[in-house]
């Protein structure tokens, strides 16, 4: 008998960079509706950051000046949830507040099955596992 759990029970995470910043109230109430949570924090990507950088100032001095006064940041939405149905569920509930993300300009989302977590959601449900089942 494996002790691994099944891919219902297993944890990901699911990571998802929306463009449109003015969505973020919308997509965390879509995902507290349905049951999910999430840290979040701005980002933006290099291809932006490349464009906009001035050649004649280091790197790391012109990501300072950068950040300073930014309106066009994109939005990063990382979400712990327990099985693939959730994972497909948390994708959906950002795709209902700010439209497909195949479409450009909407974002993008991925994840990635964890093989390693402890102190998350194994207090609130008590049925998440990493690894062998308790006995």
């Amino acid at each position: 008998m494996s002790s691994e759990p099944s891919i219902a029970r297993k944890p990901f995470v699911v990571v998802a960079v929306i463009d449109q910043e003015d969505r973020l109230d919308a997509v965390l109430k879509a995902l507290a509706r349905r049951g999910h949570g999430a840290t979040v924090f701005h980002s933006l990507g290099m291809g932006r950051l490349r464009a906009q950088q001035r050649q004649d100032v280091p790197l790391i001095a012109s990501l300072a000046k950068f950040f300073e006064s930014r309106t066009d940041l994109n939005v990063t939405l990382i979400s712990v949830v327990e099985g693939e149905n959730a994972v497909w569920d948390v994708i959906s509930a950002i795709e209902g507040e700010i439209g497909d993300l195949s479409e450009p300009h909407t974002g993008i989302a991925f994840a990635m099955p964890i093989t390693h977590l402890t102190g998350y959601l194994r207090y609130q449900t008590g049925q998440m596992a990493v690894g062998p089942s308790p006995e």
